[in-house]
């Protein structure tokens, strides 16, 4: 795997930052742009470069949480699954992201699907520790869903 040239890796930093400063002003959307524009500074081929897994999920969160442009999610969990079947990522994250995914898409039974992968190869509930409490409730309670 490649490692960011210290130029990039300073672009990086600068959008991640500018990202932060827009979010804490409540300019939930340019802090979004930012983090998208980090992602797209990164060469290609992406899935080469160590890092881009989690620059890709800064994206995918931004999405999931604050529900803007919900729309694209799939196209970014496209993304990260393109980079995490090339790296090999941590057991259970891809599964875990494509679960909540789904589930904020209304595809419940998709959602339980990759969410029981994620548990059963990432080693039980730790994906779920620190996130929003409904996708662990759902896990435990998809009857109320499905």
């Amino acid at each position: 795997m490649k490692e960011f040239s210290t130029e990039i890796e300073s672009m990086l930093e600068l959008y991640l930052t500018k990202s932060s400063d827009f979010y804490e002003k409540g300019n939930t959307i340019k802090a979004g742009e930012c983090l998208v524009k980090a992602y797209e500074f990164i060469p290609e081929p992406k899935e080469e470069y160590n890092e881009s897994y989690n620059y890709c999920t800064y994206v995918l969160d931004y999405i999931l949480d604050e529900n803007y442009n919900l729309d694209k999610a799939e196209n970014w969990l496209k993304e990260l699954e393109k980079i995490n079947k090339s790296q090999k990522c941590w057991s259970g994250s891809y599964e875990f992201y494509a679960g909540k995914t789904y589930f904020e898409l209304k595809n419940y039974s998709l959602a339980k699907k990759f969410f029981d992968i994620c548990i059963k190869i990432g080693k039980g509930n730790r994906y779920f520790e620190g996130e929003n409490p409904k996708y662990l409730n759902f896990q435990k309670n998809p009857e109320k869903y499905i």
